[in-house]
């Protein structure tokens, strides 16, 4: 724990400072490193990361077919988070007319 005052207006404070940051940047460095060699070592086993897919096109054909009637209350009557439900309907019917 620093109980010590660093005067940044003085040469010798400055450089304390930078020193500091330069070690903060250093440890950042050798963190990002081993995040990257932990993620390759998990592919290599094949493992893979991120959230696995829990609503599949099937579970979507309903939804699908009240969105092509009525827009406005699709999200309401499901449970489905908005930004998925139209990137998944925008891959399902890419000649949507406007």
């Amino acid at each position: 724990m620093l109980t010590e005052n660093i005067d940044t207006t003085a040469h010798r404070g400055e450089s304390v400072f930078h020193l500091f940051g330069v070690l903060a940047q250093f440890e950042r460095d050798l963190i990002k490193k081993r995040i990257k060699a932990g993620l390759k070592a998990a592919r290599d086993q094949g493992r893979v990361g991120g959230r696995s897919i829990v609503m599949t096109d099937e579970k979507l054909k309903k939804p699908k077919s009240f969105y092509k009637m009525d827009r406005d209350t699709t999200n309401n009557l499901f449970i489905i988070i908005p930004y998925f439900f139209y990137k998944k309907i925008h891959t399902f019917s890419p000649n949507t007319s406007t």
